[in-house]
């Protein structure tokens, strides 16, 4: 197969400084295509991938979240052609397994074992340092200048959505309100609360609204992040110490609210989560913890005694084909605010001042190109 070079951002090292390396680049199999990246978001899975707190083989080329333009494509290719701006998704949805044809694309067979490989189709990698094969985050890899990725993992969008915003829909937007819109069941008049107000919990606060929602309760340890989602549309915002639970429960009447929607990826905050949620309501869990991690509740009175709903988000239970298209025309009508979830941008060489001085309340930090 013939190579290309591209210029990636390598974990080699858990706990160490990125890399950033010429590596070659195999040219797309045929369900595969070629994108040149414009823009990559730096997610707190990327932070966790650096750090070793994510079992991962290495060495690998961080990145999940991107967007940019179609440069080539394999020949079985029918959802993308080249010249067409693209979003990524980390999780690829075939549409014909098992999962995608009962309406669950999220938990796409090929596609997770790809997540869970770090590989692209039938668990290859497209990348190489010399003889050294190279894996890509979730199939992806999008701290590179170029790079290779299953079809079933873009998704066009229009010229007029800028590359940024279209990387921050890959994984923060589709994650969030993803959440409050498919997993959830949120209905007009519900009372939501929000914990964690990061990149995934704005965007919930944002589907919490277009469901209909008549209060959105924010809760989070950062200030400037409660001023942020008060702008997003919560009505009221709930600073997360030792009386969090008592503030939420006055302003529910003592009942605790409808929906409580945790972004966090805490154990504890799952713990106060649950106390939040109000009897025969429903508690969405959306944050992502590490593997080892454990939760403990005590299920006659927190769970079926109360009648509580304890969904998992994987994804924002997202279709990428009906969800992507759908978050483009609430941003193209103003009501998805996304481009003000945009925080520092830096050249690819610069990548890893983004994971060492990470600033939570200040937006999406960005890897841009060109």
């Amino acid at each position: 197969m013939s190579y290309a070079k591209t210029v990636a951002a390598v974990c080699r090292e858990f706990g160490k400084p990125l890399e950033i390396e010429s590596l070659e680049l195999q040219a797309p199999g045929p369900t595969e295509a070629l994108v040149r990246v414009e823009a990559a978001s730096v997610c707190l899975t990327d932070i966790m991938m650096r750090s070793g707190a994510l079992p991962v083989s290495l060495p690998m080329v961080l990145g999940h979240e991107g967007s940019g333009v179609v440069e080539a494509i394999g020949s079985e290719v029918h959802r993308v052609k080249p010249g067409d701006r693209v979003v990524m998704s980390w999780i690829p949805q075939c549409g014909a397994c098992f999962f995608c044809r009962r309406g669950q694309p999220h938990l796409c067979e090929p596609g997770s074992r790809a997540v869970a490989g770090h590989t692209v189709t039938n668990g290859e990698t497209r990348l190489r340092a010399g003889v050294e094969s190279v894996r890509q985050l979730s199939g992806l890899g999008t701290f590179a200048t170029s790079m290779v990725a299953m079809q079933d993992a873009l998704v066009p969008v229009g010229n007029d959505v800028p590359f940024e915003v279209a990387s921050v829909i890959g994984c923060a937007v589709l994650t969030g309100f993803g959440a409050a819109v498919n997993t959830a069941d949120i209905r007009p008049g519900d009372t939501v609360v929000v914990l964690g107000c990061g990149g995934v919990g704005q965007n919930i606060i944002q589907g919490a609204v277009i469901c209909g929602a008549e209060r959105v309760i924010a809760v989070d340890i950062n200030e400037m992040a409660g001023k942020i989602a008060l702008a997003r549309g919560a009505t009221d915002f709930v600073l997360n110490d030792d009386g969090a639970l008592d503030a939420v429960l006055e302003l529910t009447a003592g009942r605790g609210a409808d929906v409580v929607l945790e972004s966090v990826g805490r154990t504890d905050a799952m713990s106060v989560g649950l106390s939040m949620t109000r009897r025969g309501g429903q508690f969405v869990v959306a944050g992502m913890t590490r593997f080892s991690d454990t939760w403990t509740i005590a299920p006659m009175p927190q769970f079926t005694g109360a009648e509580r709903r304890i969904l998992g988000s994987r994804y924002g239970s997202c279709d990428i084909a009906r969800d992507v298209p759908r978050i483009v025309d609430h941003y193209r009508k103003g009501e998805l605010s996304l481009s003000d979830m945009l925080g520092a941008h830096v050249p690819l060489e610069r990548v890893n001042e983004l994971f060492d001085h990470p600033a939570p309340a200040a937006g999406r930090p960005m890897v841009t190109f060109g």
